[in-house]
């Protein structure tokens, strides 16, 4: 007696004309190395009441000063592979970092992204797509409440007042977009410490068609983050070998600011990790995050003001009246209070949105994700 035809559900589909979900579109969503933030109802877009062309006095103006800790091996990829003896390394060749004089550099704009990121995602923030194409016969689309702002228009006859009447959402306002200078810009971030070779698994292009990036209504599910690790995956030689940050580096930057509200500024602070001041949550930077590369926690150090919080002065102007006139500036407990605030501010305010903050927070503070090679 035959043993009965077993048909797998493979076989099954391709008997009836239809083509098998590749398996990695077929991994439930908790084996992923990201979640997604849900979207709001729509976009907040008001007037921008300040830009920078002056100072306004009822608003904050300066330079938080930051550091970054290094959690796991971080790159930020230079696109060159060089002589492992030309970057202080025992490897015949490696995939270099972005440096200078022997240490690693993140360039400012990288760093901008990566909080801009976090930013839209927890305010009333548009999206940049008005739709996505995940395969030529699927496409998703987003709620027209959530479209990306529209270009400030520059005519010769445009008075500056016409660029503020712009209706702009909270990102684009404190970040900028097209015809709109933003208010906030980081400075390149200056590395120290020990630099490593890691081995980085060769990582596979995005899956667009993904059942996760579906919230079944044919729309976009929400923002996509990768979650935190507390590891990357296990060393193998037989990977790439890369010029990276080990876990302790630090890096220094700053991030001024110019005629922010408290709301905003605590917004800022926020998406930088910062709501608990004791364990901050880690910001995904580089390459390699779905293996476990690039975590890195923020620490603010020091906020010197130029107005606003902790100013010596009631005007900008006053700091060139005499040379014994200094910046103002916050530290230790004085700048946890003002940072606390601010923070209060914006969610107090629902400037910063409760669930959308919340969703992020767990997803930046997972920290159980055992990243792998292939997922």
């Amino acid at each position: 007696m035959q043993p009965p035809l077993t048909v797998s559900p493979t076989q099954t589909m391709r008997s009836r004309g239809t083509t098998p979900m590749p398996p990695n579109l077929q991994t439930s969503p908790a084996d992923k190395p990201y979640r997604f933030v849900s979207l709001p109802d729509r976009a907040k877009k008001q007037p921008v009441t300040a830009g920078q062309e002056c100072f306004d006095h009822q608003r904050y103006t300066g330079i938080l000063s930051l550091t970054l800790n290094v959690e796991t091996a971080t790159l930020v990829a230079s696109g060159i592979i060089a002589l492992g003896t030309d970057v202080g390394l025992k490897e015949p060749l490696v995939k270099t970092a972005i440096q200078r004089d022997r240490q690693l550099l993140i360039p400012g704009s990288s760093l901008k992204g990566v909080v801009r990121s976090a930013f839209e995602a927890i305010t009333a923030s548009c999206l940049g797509l008005p739709q996505a194409k995940t395969t030529s016969k699927k496409t998703l689309h987003v709620a027209s409440e959530l479209a990306k702002c529209g270009a400030v228009k520059v005519s010769p006859e445009q008075t500056l007042q016409d660029k503020r009447n712009s209706r702009l959402c909270p990102a684009c306002r404190v970040f900028g977009t097209m015809g709109w200078q933003g208010l906030a810009c980081f400075s390149e971030a200056v590395g120290t410490g020990q630099v490593t070779t890691s081995y980085m698994p060769t990582l596979k292009s995005p899956q667009p068609a993904y059942q996760a990036y579906d919230n079944g209504q044919q729309q976009v599910t929400g923002r996509k983050f990768y979650v935190s690790t507390t590891e990357t995956v296990p060393e193998n030689k037989k990977n790439i070998p890369t010029q990276t940050a080990k876990p302790g580096y630090q890096f220094k930057t700053s991030l001024r600011v110019t005629n922010l509200s408290e709301q905003e500024i605590g917004a800022l602070l926020l998406a930088l990790g910062l709501e608990n001041l004791d364990q901050p949550w880690k910001l995904r930077l580089g390459s390699g995050k779905p293996v476990g590369f690039g975590n890195l926690t923020v620490q603010v150090t020091e906020w010197t003001a130029l107005a606003g919080e902790g100013s010596p002065s009631q005007t900008v102007i006053d700091r060139y009246r005499t040379y014994a006139q200094q910046p103002g500036s916050l530290t230790g407990e004085g700048l946890r209070q003002f940072q606390q605030r601010c923070m209060a501010a914006a969610k107090q305010s629902n400037y910063v949105l409760g669930p959308q903050l919340q969703q992020l927070t767990h997803i930046l503070t997972e920290t159980n994700y055992q990243p792998k090679e292939q997922y």
